[in-house]
């Protein structure tokens, strides 16, 4: 299931922009 792993990466890429935008 490599839709799955890329997915998830795509989701910690996501969780971490997003922490970044909340540091601001």
């Amino acid at each position: 299931m490599e839709r799955e792993k890329e997915l998830y990466s795509q989701i910690e890429e996501l969780r971490s922009e997003v922490e970044r935008l909340r540091e601001e």
